[in-house]
């Protein structure tokens, strides 16, 4: 009768000790940092290459800027700090084109998986979401039902139910198995298409209607007028929700441990399998994914605002001439 209380409390003993008994090990971090990020071989070779003429190049970049007399401090920084960073990332997607190509022996893992299917998502995602927005705001009432059904269904379903759907239950009706790979990235793909639909309509809806009108009197026809007068204004405007797109989406692909995809979260995963470290090595993740979109943000607000100050530039340009004319 007493069998089962005192095991309970030996139980209970027993991991009050293991509580008491635990010490961080900051070196279990830094020797999982290799194996998380995945950077390794010839990928690690060309992204290092890139780094540097990264940072040449935002050398030269803020050497001309300090030539200005309206140059300050932050914009010579900020124009290395750019360049450096552009040249990191040119760097990366070479070395993992690269090394895919040449076939060096090693798959893609980790972080660097984590990238690859994040670019390659957002890019099915950015051709069906800007279908869908354009149909959307098109004037054919069958194309708009389809996209609209295609925007509510998505959005309307968590990310991890179509990651399933499509790796678990597709496959049964159509007869085919799909790579866990090619499942992840037509997911995440699919997922941000219906939040780029949207964001693609509310940007071309914000430009003004009489432009398209002014655009069409001076005899372009309707495609023109979208592709020469509202499109590029519009893509300004996507340019910030689609960043947040992007940092939502790399932190989307975490979910796809489901079906086994050997990403960031996953190789956290296998590596506490060996060390039974789960402190250190999650920490670790989190610091990865937080360094990546920190460096995301950073980079969107920086375009976003050289962007608002070429529109300032132009509009102060544009008013001087106003006034010498007059």
């Amino acid at each position: 009768m007493l069998g089962a209380p005192i095991q309970a409390a030996q139980r209970f003993s027993s991991l009050k000790a293991d509580r008491m008994a635990f010490q961080f090990h900051p070196e279990v971090m830094l020797d999982s940092i290799p194996l998380l990020v995945g950077i390794q071989g010839l990928t690690l070779k060309i992204s290092a290459a890139g780094l540097m003429l990264g940072l040449l190049a935002g050398l030269v970049a803020a050497v001309r800027v300090v030539r200005q007399e309206d140059a300050s401090r932050s914009e010579y920084l900020d124009r290395i700090l750019l360049f450096s960073v552009g040249g990191l990332v040119a760097g990366m997607a070479l070395g993992i084109a690269a090394s895919q190509i040449c076939g060096d022996g090693q798959a893609l893992s980790g972080l660097e998986l984590t990238l690859f299917i994040t670019v390659c998502g957002l890019i099915l995602g950015l051709i069906l979401g800007s279908a869908a927005g354009l149909v959307n705001t098109g004037h054919n009432r069958v194309l708009r039902a389809l996209a609209v059904t295609y925007i509510e269904i998505i959005r309307g379903t968590p990310l991890i139910v179509q990651v399933m759907f499509l790796y678990f239950g597709l496959p049964l009706v159509m007869g085919i198995r799909i790579p866990p790979l090619t499942a992840g990235i037509v997911a995440i793909g699919i997922n941000a298409g219906a939040y780029i639909a949207e964001i693609v309509r509310g940007a071309i809806v914000s430009i003004d209607a009489g432009q398209g009108e002014a655009a069409r009197s001076t005899g372009l026809t309707g495609f023109q007028a979208m592709l020469y007068v509202i499109w590029p204004q519009a893509f300004r405007r996507m340019i910030p929700p689609l960043g947040n797109q992007f940092i939502i989406s790399l932190k989307d692909t975490s979910l796809l441990v489901v079906i086994g995809v050997a990403e960031l979260t996953r190789q956290g995963q296998e590596i506490i399998s060996i060390n039974f470290r789960a402190f250190e090595i999650w920490l670790t993740v989190a610091i990865i994914y937080l360094c990546v979109t920190l460096t995301l943000s950073w980079i969107l607000r920086r375009a976003e605002r050289r962007l608002l100050s070429r529109v300032v530039r132009r509009t102060q340009m544009g008013a001087k001439r106003a006034v010498r004319s007059a």
